[in-house]
């Protein structure tokens, strides 16, 4: 049975970071210029969310924190990144399960701000997990969401 494990960037065991490497490599290729190695720079306080199946990777989403200054303050930020299910996984709920599991990790996280960056179309998914979408937020190219309590 599917079951849904938490990593820090220092406890993610190495087959798991290689199956996710693999499918980032060819779906998304633009990140790394296609020869990433790791899921994300050492130097990154990250949290991997992954649905593992008898060590099959089936499902994955990562929270990365870091700090955002505006006029002088500073603010904690999580955000909800790179998340995706293999194809032979979809239509099943893992996305699901793995994005509601990043999510509890951002509020219990003493974040000040969650943050995902998502098209219009996956707007749904999202809300699912409590995310809210922004639509007039000040980005550019990309729909903002913001987590809600």
């Amino acid at each position: 049975m599917p079951e849904i494990q938490i990593y820090t960037h220092q406890t993610f065991p190495s087959d798991l970071n290689w199956q996710a490497v693999s499918f980032t490599r060819i779906v998304w290729p633009e990140i790394g210029g296609g020869m990433l190695r790791q899921m994300f720079d050492t130097k990154q306080d990250t949290m991997h969310g992954v649905l593992v199946e008898d060590g099959l990777l089936l499902s994955y989403a990562a929270v990365v924190r870091f700090q955002l200054q505006h006029a002088d303050q500073y603010y904690r930020a999580c955000g909800l990144t790179s998340v995706f299910s293999y194809p032979t996984s979809r239509k099943k709920g893992y996305g699901q399960q793995v994005v509601h599991a990043a999510t509890n990790f951002n509020r219990r996280s003493g974040a000040d701000i969650g943050i995902l960056l998502t098209g219009s179309e996956l707007e749904q998914f999202y809300a699912k997990s409590g995310w809210e979408a922004m639509t007039n937020a000040p980005l550019i190219g990309v729909s903002g969401v913001v987590l809600q309590e």
